[in-house]
Order: C-alpha cells, then sequence, then structure tokens
C-alpha cells in the first residue's frame, strides 16, 4: 500500500477550518463595526455589538478563518479589562516591538529581574523586604549585566571601562512590582514615564495579635484595601476599646508597629490573598510564572524552540535517506554542516515550524521560525504536495527556550513579550525542562523511517531533478521541501508514545475542539510584530524602504 493509500484510509486527507478561541474581554472589530465575544458553539462563534449589545451575530468558524486570512477580522486581546485599560491609560498602549532599542533594553531587563524574583519569592529564598530586596538586587544584578555583556559578543579587553546599571533601591523595585501586578503582568508597564504624569506609590504597613489577625486577613478582600488602610482602621477601632477599657480600669490593649503588622499580612497564604483580592484566574496566572512543570494540556500553552547544528550527512540518516543517495552526492554531504531551527507544540506533540539554516543561527532566524509557528502553513503543504494538511499554528500563551545566543537578543524576546506578554528562558543545564523538543530527532528516527525509506524521497532525490553525478549535492532548499513532507505526511499521522499511541495530527484536532487556540496575529499586528525595524526620513516622495517608496496622506501630515 502506498503512502496516499496509507493516509487515505484513516481519513487524514479531509481539509479541516482552524478553530480559533476569542476572550470574553477581546475586542473583534470586523470592517468599522466593533464586537465583544458572547460565546460559540460547535459551528461558529456569537459576537455582541459594542454599539449595541442587544444584537447578536452568528459567524461560522469558516466565516471566521475567512475574514481573518483577508485581514478583515481584527482581535484586540484583553481590550475590556481593567488591567489593559490601565496600560492604555500610561501611554503605553503600543507593543514592545514597536518601542525605542533603549526602551526594549530597560523593559526586557526588568523583565527578567522581577521574574526571577517571582520565583525566588516563591521558593522563600527572598521576601520584599529592604533587606531581602537588597542582597537580591547586589546577586541578581550583577548576574543580569554579565549576561547583557556577553550577549553583545566580544570579551572586552583587559583594563577598558565597563559600563554598568546603577543599583535599583527597593523602594524602586517594589514600585516596578506594583505597576506590573496591577496592569495584569504586562511588560508594558515597566516602561520608563519620565516623560509622563503619574502618581507616587502608596506606603504600605504591617500586622500582628487576636485582633490583629483579624485586620490582617481583611487584606484577602475584593475591595483590594491598603495596608495603610487597614492599620489605621485597626488603631481607630483599639482606641474605641481602650476608651472603654479605660473606665472599667482595664489594660489598654497594644498596636503592633507598622513592620509588624506587615509582617502578618505577608504571612497570610499567597493564593488566599490573590484569590480574595483580584479573583481566582488573576490568582491562577500569577502563580503559574513560578511554576517549573513541563506538562501542558491545551494546544500551544507552551511551545518549546531549539536548534541544533548537526552535520547534513547524519540528518539524512535519521530522516531515511541517506541509502537512496547516489555515491557522487555522499561524497559532496559528508563535510556539511547545517543548523535545525525547530517549535514545537508540547500537548499535541505537533511540529509548529522547522526550518534548516545554512548560517549559524541568529536573532533573525528564530525570528522567523517563531513567525512560521504562529501562522497558517497551509500554503507550504500544498507547495512541496503533501497529501495531509498543515494547519497547526495559533498565538501560543508561553514560548520556551534555552539560553542561546538566538534566544537571548534583545529583539528575540521582545518579539515574544509583544507576542504572549511572557518569555521563558530555563536554566541552563537542565535540559529536561524542554525534554520534548530536545527529544525530536529520536522521535522523527523511530517513528516516520519506514514511512518514507525506498519510497517517495528515492524517487525525488535519486531520479527526480537531480544528475547525479552532474549535481552532487543536496541544497538547504531541497532539505526543508523534503522534511516538510516527512514531517506533514508521515510524523503527523504516526502514533506518538507520549500521546498513548494518539497520532500528533488527531490530538491537535480533538484537543482545539476542547480548547481553541488564540487567533493568530492579524496582518497589521504582525507587521508590527516580526516586521523589519528601520529609521527613515520622510520626503516629498514619502518614506523609501529597499529602493520603493511609500507613500499616504498620515505620512505627509506628519511631516508637515
Amino acid at each position: 500500500m502506498s503512502i496516499a493509500e496509507t493516509i487515505a484510509s484513516v481519513g487524514a486527507t479531509a481539509p479541516v477550518v482552524p478553530v480559533y478561541r476569542f476572550g470574553r474581554q477581546d475586542r473583534i472589530r470586523i470592517g468599522k463595526t466593533a464586537y465583544m465575544y458572547d460565546g460559540g458553539n460547535s459551528n461558529g462563534h456569537f459576537f455582541r455589538r459594542y454599539d449595541n449589545p442587544d444584537l447578536v451575530e452568528h459567524f461560522p468558524h469558516g466565516l471566521v478563518y475567512r475574514k481573518f486570512t483577508d485581514g478583515e477580522l481584527l482581535v484586540d486581546c484583553n481590550w475590556f479589562s481593567g488591567s489593559d485599560a490601565l496600560v492604555r491609560s500610561g501611554h503605553r498602549a503600543h507593543p514592545v516591538t514597536d518601542l525605542s532599542k533603549k526602551a526594549q533594553d530597560t523593559i526586557l531587563w526588568r523583565h527578567s529581574l522581577i521574574h526571577d524574583f517571582f520565583r525566588h519569592e516563591a521558593e522563600g529564598r527572598y521576601s520584599r523586604s529592604d533587606e531581602s530586596l537588597t542582597n537580591y538586587m547586589h546577586v541578581r544584578q550583577k548576574e543580569l549585566d554579565d549576561a547583557e555583556a556577553c550577549a553583545k559578543g566580544k570579551k572586552p579587553r583587559g583594563g577598558t571601562k565597563e559600563v554598568r546599571r546603577v543599583p535599583v533601591t527597593p523602594r524602586t523595585f517594589r514600585r516596578w512590582l506594583k505597576k506590573y501586578e496591577q496592569t495584569g503582568f504586562d511588560a508594558r508597564s515597566l516602561r520608563d514615564e519620565y516623560r509622563y504624569p503619574g502618581t507616587r506609590p502608596s506606603r504600605f504597613t504591617a500586622e500582628e495579635t487576636e485582633i490583629h489577625r483579624r485586620w490582617a486577613a481583611r487584606y484577602a478582600s475584593s475591595n483590594q484595601p491598603s495596608k495603610a488602610t487597614l492599620f489605621r482602621d485597626m488603631n481607630a477601632e483599639l482606641a474605641l476599646e481602650n476608651k472603654k477599657r479605660e473606665l472599667n480600669g482595664e489594660k489598654a490593649l497594644r498596636s503592633p508597629s507598622r513592620r509588624t503588622f506587615e509582617t502578618m499580612i505577608d504571612k497570610l497564604d499567597h493564593f488566599f490573598v490573590l484569590a480574595g483580592r483580584k479573583g481566582t484566574d488573576y490568582a491562577t496566572n500569577k502563580l503559574q510564572i513560578t511554576q517549573s512543570g513541563v506538562n501542558a494540556e491545551r494546544p500551544l500553552e507552551r511551545v518549546e524552540m531549539d536548534e541544533y547544528q548537526v552535520e547534513l550527512m547524519t540528518i539524512l540518516m535519521d530522516i531515511g535517506i541517506w541509502n537512496t543517495l547516489s555515491k557522487e552526492q555522499k561524497e559532496a554531504v559528508k563535510p556539511a554542516r547545517v543548523w535545525l531551527s525547530l517549535a514545537m507544540d508540547v500537548a499535541t506533540r505537533c511540529i509548529l515550524a522547522m526550518r534548516f539554516i545554512a548560517k549559524p543561527p541568529s536573532a533573525e532566524s528564530s525570528i522567523a521560525t517563531l513567525e512560521m509557528a504562529v501562522h497558517d502553513k497551509q500554503y507550504i503543504a500544498d507547495s512541496v504536495g503533501t497529501y495531509t494538511p498543515w494547519e497547526m499554528h495559533g498565538r501560543p500563551e508561553n514560548v520556551y527556550t534555552d539560553a542561546g545566543a538566538a534566544f537571548v537578543a534583545n529583539s528575540f524576546k521582545a518579539t515574544v513579550l509583544a507576542l504572549t506578554g511572557n518569555a521563558v528562558i530555563p536554566a541552563s543545564g537542565k535540559p529536561y525542562l524542554r525534554g520534548t523538543v530536545e527529544r525530536m530527532f529520536r522521535t522523527i528516527r523511530q517513528k516516520f523511517l519506514s514511512w518514507y525509506t525506498g519510497q517517495t524521497f528515492a524517487n525525488v532525490v535519486v531520479r527526480g531533478d537531480y544528475d547525479s553525478e552532474g549535481n552532487a549535492s543536496i541544497s538547504v532548499e531541497e532539505l526543508n521541501r523534503l522534511l516538510v513532507r516527512a514531517i506533514v505526511d508521515a510524523y503527523h499521522n504516526t502514533p506518538h508514545t507520549g500521546l498513548v499511541g494518539e497520532t500528533p495530527r488527531n490530538a491537535w484536532l480533538r484537543k482545539t475542539k476542547q480548547n481553541p487556540v488564540a487567533k493568530p496575529p492579524d496582518v497589521f499586528q504582525r507587521r508590527s510584530i516580526f516586521g523589519i525595524q528601520c529609521s527613515c526620513r520622510i520626503g516629498s516622495k514619502g518614506v523609501r524602504f529597499l529602493g520603493i517608496h511609500y507613500q499616504s496622506p498620515l505620512l505627509q501630515k506628519i511631516r508637515a
């Protein structure tokens, strides 16, 4: 039975319309009409008109997909949430990638500092006291500065001057933490606001005793009282009680110091406080930052990326092509080395992006791989003639990478932040935190060798467009084409041990019905997140980029 007959027998060739997920607080724009998400069913979604909430329209999944691909459907995620409104009100509405390099450096540096503190705080190693934050900044800030210096390239010559960041005071760091938490952990809130008006953060107090514990527990209230307010109200109640005790000749109740009262609040259960003040969903989202588990249930909940430098001969052996090559071709590819950049969805084990590159990986190649993972790749599958659709795409919730130079570059981290709001780099020396992507080559070798040995690849490589003697080489472009067929037709339709015998494509189809993925960025957001950044001068013909002039009334208005 041929591969086409085998795939057709299991019904793997039927095209599937992608199903996207929308949030209750998203603003959905179709043409000039704005909508709010109002639920959905197996056939489509219900959108409620923003200008007339009494009107609800039903949009089938196919219509949503067509309007998105045509650029008619735009989504502003979390537009109606209080945290996102707070971000926009603070002049921080632009994506991270639209900011200057200096602003990006500041945001990414503070983001790394804060997320590392969340993990240490959850482990009990540091607290938010002045002494603890001073110790943390002394250790962690030096590590970040050293990593930043290494990422810039060459090691500085001995005796040269080094520019280091000025140490951050505990008070300033607590202000960053509060601002970051109030805006729903939006990295844009970490931008400097020297040019914008702002309010000075409140100073909170502390707690102790039987009556003190009762007031401390009120901190976990949906009213979100400040520590200072609770301390003041507690003292007012104690003052009234002490007047009665004075008349009765009893000893007056004592009030704890502010530091003691603050300590009592800080010792409350972390989840209890967050859930009481901002809801269970908020508490769950924040505590996820401090967890280190590698399990994922939803598609695109966890996307892992990695890169390898592998001999071309080894790759061809792994995917079952080596024995089909001629003697001249084998001699040509022996010394060749290529890099492989890939992205995988942990929940379904599907390959979201896989690219061979002839040069060492860079931030640009990693961004290109991430862009490939996010957007629809059916046109790629059609161009190489696969039997099975390649519909796996969408906006990931978290992107996990190692500490490679291409991934720690600020341009890549800024892209991930603009796309997901978070960038997670597991600790170095712990590959098990990226176990899914680390095992990819072994999975390829074990799962689909039997599908392709001596069949499709043999015909294309040995007898296809190649002259065995005159063209004894395998180009990177050809290898990419061959690998797409291997992944889409073979790997995605082969039972996977990690999925208890289910194929990756079936796992994707089943889980996306239960938990639809978030829609990828629209054409404008895509250009902002993944586009090339450059500075241009506006002239009478507009701006010139790559030899082409671009003109619009808005450009001339800015020029005027």
